[in-house]
């Protein structure tokens, strides 16, 4: 399935053109952050895994090392900075999803703003 994401933090692009479904994108393991972060370069990667561990600190500021190192392998990141853009609608025989159910597990305001400018 051909799609886009779009980097909220950065403004970056890309271009995705894989065997992911629709539902995968919309209700299962591509849904979320932590694995659309994965199709952008290795500086977007860090920049947000630096992100996610400066959260872990502040959410567990008594944690050591290694109860840090064990919260950055162990949590989904949730649903914060990687959108799909486009198309319009995913559609297989999986299911058909418009842009807002692929990406409802991101806040509303979050869509208005980013989302549904560029459409």
């Amino acid at each position: 399935m051909k799609i886009t994401l779009l980097d909220i933090k950065t403004g970056k692009t890309i271009e995705v053109d894989d065997d992911i479904c629709a539902f995968q994108w919309a209700e299962n393991n591509w849904s979320d952050d932590c694995n659309r972060m994965g199709y952008f370069d290795d500086e977007t990667q860090d920049d947000f895994l630096a992100d996610c561990e400066t959260q872990a600190r502040k959410d567990n500021p008594e944690a050591s090392e290694n109860d840090i190192d064990h919260i950055m392998e162990c949590t989904c990141w949730g649903a914060n900075r990687f959108l799909v853009i486009a198309p319009e609608t995913l559609k297989d025989e999986t299911g058909s999803y418009n842009l807002r159910e692929v990406n409802h597990l991101y806040d509303n305001e979050l869509l208005d703003k980013h989302l549904f400018k560029v459409i």
